[in-house]
């Protein structure tokens, strides 16, 4: 605990020609070196009242992800509890479960006669509609 202490005391290693450059910088542009440390002060506040800092993100970016709340599958997925087969799977199911508990929809259908092979056709929609009946009734039973 002493070491982490004096650590934050300590002085990080100067640079004798770096200072020396940065004084002069300060006395030719005394404005715009107060506003560059302003924005330094305020850029690190920000940092201090965030409470964490990745190099990727600015304080603002970090603060507004604070406010958003994001699905507990997608936090699963980047902690990496769950892999991508597994996220996939989950975002299945949860999609059957939204398409049997929702409203029951009233559908029609044409009662003409069948001229493309009995409604099999190239469009895919009947093993679309096949799968979706299978799904729910996997999830159902």
């Amino acid at each position: 605990m002493a070491k982490r202490a004096a650590a934050k005391t300590k002085a990080a290693p100067s640079n004798p020609l770096r200072e020396k450059i940065h004084r002069g910088y300060c006395e030719r542009h005394p404005e715009r070196a107060a506003e560059q440390r302003s924005l330094r002060m305020e850029q690190a506040n920000l940092h201090r009242d965030h409470g964490r800092y990745r190099p990727v993100a600015t304080p603002e970016t970090l603060q507004k992800l604070s406010l958003v709340s994001e699905g507990t599958l997608s936090r699963m997925y980047l902690s990496g509890q769950i892999d991508a087969d597994q996220l996939a799977f989950a975002a299945e199911i949860v999609r059957v479960h939204d398409r049997i508990s929702a409203d029951v929809k009233v559908g029609s259908m044409s009662i003409e006669a069948r001229v493309d092979n009995g409604g099999r056709g190239g469009d895919g929609t009947f093993f679309e509609k096949l799968g979706l009946v299978r799904a729910e009734v996997a999830y159902t039973m």
